[in-house]
């Protein structure tokens, strides 16, 4: 049964308080909001990660073909506005759900007259996320496409992280005997090329469908977890970085965080913030393993995978593809430590505030000095929870049509006819929320008044979710 979206409205003003005073506004004025501006923390530990995230986003960059005026430009835009878009998965920019939700963060930075758009696209997903929509599929000239050309078998158990297999863009139509001139178009403009993975295609192919459709003025960088595995790998190779050093290399800080994890399961969160993984996944073949941590030993459930859980180990396992970051650790390195804002989708907008209470509660428990004032530190950061994803439901299932005639003021068309409309009128029924029994269960009218009698730890989390 869904749960009205009048319900799940009124859920969010509780849990995420920002959006409570823009639902009766135009979405711009919402989008725009987000980006607002804001000073980072000038603490040692967290400069630190600051500095090594702007390395990557210089090399990415730099690998990407942009110039070094460009490049200064994109660490301006990160200074002056720490925020990152986390909420499409690894899709190519044309697939509905990314395409709205770059759309409505373009608003928000044409706003403010910034030149250029940074998110991080989760990869450690399947081709195939329910029939026939994911990564590995596109719906054009009315039927289904098959964008790798990769039998089912192929598909549905794999990541598209994996690089068990070279991909390249196949577009294989369901039906290859009527006319398919999106399908033309996008083959015109895709890279022919073979790639490792078929998330490494996706980024390549996104970074030439960005200007076609976006155009040139605001500029896009990409990230995944290929390169957050080299932001890691940068954590872990620093001896000295609070990653390696306070955390990885610190037992009972490990211990203590899967502790409070398992703390927030066992209340009214539970879940919203799951380890289905201990930190890494054993990557076999293209298809994602969870591990588990005993004593100072990661392992797979056969036993045939093992190595040891320490900073030199794990930097040597990710270098050589065998492992990739939990998603715990990925918003630790890309949001958390460095201070960006993460703008997100339904679920992450709960699970991203928890997972900074469970990193606060292990803070708290440890005797380490560092610790004590990273943790004060966090807890001064400013918005780090909002919600950027589906805020503009889908208008169409191939929005890729719209440019077919190739009209540099198609982006601009689009932004405007969305522009004046509310927050409420953009984003509809809600899709992602109103299906989803956790949100359900956050609906209830008596949820919100169970959790005030569930002791510090559910009212810690309220705190960080931004409820009093």
């Amino acid at each position: 049964m869904l749960t009205p979206p009048h319900e799940i409205r009124r859920a969010l003003d509780c849990l995420v308080p920002l959006v409570k005073q823009y639902w009766e506004r135009p979405v711009q004025a919402y989008a725009s909001a987000l980006y607002d501006g804001f000073e980072l923390s000038d603490a040692e530990v967290r400069r630190d990660a600051f500095i090594k995230l702007c390395k990557l986003l210089r090399d990415r960059a730099i690998r990407s073909g942009h110039n070094e005026t460009e490049v200064q430009q994109l660490i301006g835009l990160i200074r002056r506005r720490p925020v990152i878009q986390t909420g499409p998965h690894c899709h190519l920019i044309i697939e509905p759900d990314a395409f709205y939700t770059h759309l409505f963060a373009l608003m928000g930075l044409n706003a403010h007259s910034e030149g250029w758009y940074i998110n991080y696209s989760v990869s450690t997903v399947k081709f195939t996320e329910k029939s026939k929509k994911g990564p590995g599929w596109l719906w054009l000239d009315g039927q289904h496409v098959n964008v790798f050309g990769l039998s089912r078998r192929r598909m549905e158990p794999y990541s598209i992280c994996g690089r068990y297999v070279p991909c390249h863009f196949a577009l294989k139509p369901t039906d290859d005997q009527i006319s398919h001139p999106a399908l033309d178009l996008l083959r015109a403009v895709l890279p022919v090329q073979e790639f490792s993975s078929a998330a490494e295609a996706i980024k390549s192919a996104n970074h030439d469908l960005w200007r076609h459709c976006f155009g040139e003025r605001i500029k896009s960088l990409q990230l995944d977890d290929a390169d957050v595995v080299l932001l890691i790998i940068d954590h872990l190779r620093d001896r000295n970085s609070w990653l390696s050093r306070y955390f990885i290399d610190a037992p009972d800080m490990v211990s203590m965080l899967l502790q409070s994890v398992r703390e927030l399961n066992d209340g009214p969160w539970d879940g919203w913030f799951k380890f289905n993984t201990d930190f890494f996944w054993f990557m076999s073949e293209g298809r994602l393993r969870p591990l588990r941590l005993e004593g100072n030993t990661l392992s797979d459930a056969t036993g045939s995978f093992k190595m040891g859980f320490n900073s030199s180990s794990l930097a040597n396992s990710l270098e050589v593809g065998e492992i990739v970051p939990g998603l715990f650790l990925v918003f630790l390195v890309i949001a958390i430590l460095p201070g960006l804002r993460a703008m997100g989708g339904s679920r992450q907008v709960v699970y991203y505030p928890l997972m900074r209470h469970a990193l606060l509660r292990t803070l708290d428990r440890s005797s380490a000095l560092i610790n004590k004032e990273l943790a004060k530190d966090i807890r001064s950061d400013h918005i780090t929870n909002v919600w950027g994803h589906r805020t503009i439901i889908p208008i169409c299932a191939d929005p890729w049509r719209f440019f077919i005639a190739k009209d540099p003021a198609t982006c601009a068309s689009l932004s405007q006819s969305f522009a004046t409309q509310t927050l409420t009128e953009t984003s509809g029924g809600l899709p992602g929320f109103v299906n989803d029994e956790l949100w359900s269960q956050c609906a209830d009218a008596d949820f919100l008044q169970r959790l005030k009698g569930s002791g510090e730890m559910i009212a810690s989390a309220n705190r960080e979710l931004g409820h009093w």
